[in-house]
């Protein structure tokens, strides 16, 4: 048997889900409303050389399992748990140990100091968030296929702003296999 609720319990609620007091099912803010939206463009751009795209060499010990390059692709990231579509140049590749023993931490250590060496910041590392995830069901992006499924993982994403565009570098790790996916996009900045 369903009970329902009094008339004026609902509404009650219609009221304040109107003033903002609660918010509906589904509907989750990634981060307080009063705190500033992430913007990648307040990061100084890098003063240090950044290569040739990808602009990220495999660390020693660890080679790719066949690199995938597109001109042109779509890419979520998630700085400070705010989702965004990063478009452009894409490039991914499976990581692996190159003959030795797999070493996940040795891997996240060196990519991570080649990329901060870059003038590139850490701007998430967790689960995907949940806007993330509702954004794949919805239009199940090419991106998807090359992470398998991405619900297990842990993302590790990076930005490294250069005067023209943004470099996002996402690590995906943490589940359970020998392998790492490292994704890179570089976004032209929009004058």
């Amino acid at each position: 048997m369903m009970r329902r609720f009094p008339t004026t319990c609902r509404l009650a609620f219609i009221c304040m889900l109107f003033a903002g007091a609660v918010a509906p099912v589904g509907l989750v803010h990634a981060q307080d409303p009063n705190t500033p939206a992430f913007d990648a463009q307040a990061f100084a751009p890098a003063e240090q050389d950044i290569g040739e795209f990808p602009h990220v060499s495999i660390p020693a010990g660890f080679r790719d399992g066949g690199a995938k390059r597109l001109s042109l692709a779509e890419k979520y990231v998630f700085p400070k748990g705010e989702l965004h579509v990063a478009t452009g140049a894409y490039w991914h590749a499976d990581i692996f140990a190159d003959g030795g023993e797999w070493n996940e931490l040795l891997f996240l250590r060196g990519i991570e100091q080649q990329i901060t060496s870059m003038g590139g910041h850490r701007v998430f590392d967790g689960s995907m968030p949940e806007a993330g995830r509702k954004m794949i069901d919805e239009n199940a992006p090419a991106f998807v296929r090359d992470l398998y499924d991405p619900a297990p993982y842990r993302f590790r994403q990076f930005l490294i702003h250069a005067e023209d565009r943004l470099i996002w570098i996402e690590i995906g790790y943490g589940y359970n296999a020998e392998m790492i996916d490292l994704t890179v996009v570089e976004e032209e900045i929009a004058t």
